[in-house]
């Protein structure tokens, strides 16, 4: 019987283009046992996860059930599972829309409740929270997903309106929120050209300053409440 680290990560279309970085990084921390779980989905709002009444989206009982099997699987091979961290990239989606924006601090604080508390009632450890929300700088009409309408976008106030929410999140809620706005893009809203290798190593060292500094009130490279940086 053995304890195996575990790390969870979700998000939309950036997160697989911070996620094979990050793995690479944390498995030089934590070792080739460590289990990494992420999963993802291009073009979709916080709204398909989950709502601001914390009413799961359509999305959130199959991520969860996934995120459910592989911790499962540790205790079913007489493991013991040890969250380590929890990360949520995502938002190019609702930075398009004013509304999504006005409601995504209350949809991410119950996103990050219901993540965390499964994750606890399955290990008894509650681990950190890592995000990133995605600047979306298109300045064409963009289509939704769900609805099909083509709407104008208003991309700069959204943006702006949007970070200072997370930070606020942060804050509130004990979030890490790791900045991301002046990482290169291959367009409007894809990490590239150096801005996704940018992400992966402040999100790892969002993870090593959690490890390091557990009583800091601010950790490098992000906004964040002490509770947060002890991981509690």
């Amino acid at each position: 019987m053995a304890d195996i680290d575990w790390v969870g990560h979700w998000g939309q279309s950036n997160q697989p283009r911070t996620d094979n970085g990050l793995r690479v990084l944390l498995l030089d921390h934590l070792g080739p046992d460590y289990v990494h779980h992420d999963r993802w989905s291009g073009g979709q709002s916080i709204q398909r996860w989950m709502l601001e009444d914390c009413t799961p989206g359509a999305l959130y009982q199959s991520y969860i059930d996934e995120l459910t099997g592989t911790i499962n699987a540790i205790i079913d091979a007489g493991d013991t599972p040890i969250p380590r961290a929890f990360y949520w990239t995502q938002g190019e989606a609702d930075a398009v829309q004013l509304d999504r924006a006005e409601n995504y601090y209350d949809r991410l604080c119950c996103l990050q409740k219901s993540v965390l508390d499964q994750i606890e009632l399955l290990t008894g450890i509650r681990p950190p929270f890592i995000f990133m929300i995605t600047r979306n700088e298109t300045v064409v009409p963009f289509t939704d997903s769900e609805t099909g309408i083509t709407e104008e976008l208003v991309p700069a106030q959204i943006n702006v309106y949007l970070n200072s929410e997370m930070k606020r999140a942060a804050k509130d809620h004990g979030l890490i929120y790791v900045e991301s706005n002046d990482a290169n893009r291959v367009d409007e809203v894809h990490l590239a050209g150096g801005g996704d290798v940018l992400v992966e190593q402040r999100y790892y060292d969002a993870f090593l300053s959690l490890q390091s500094y557990p009583d800091e009130s601010v950790c490098p490279d992000m906004t964040v409440a002490s509770a947060a940086c002890s991981g509690k």
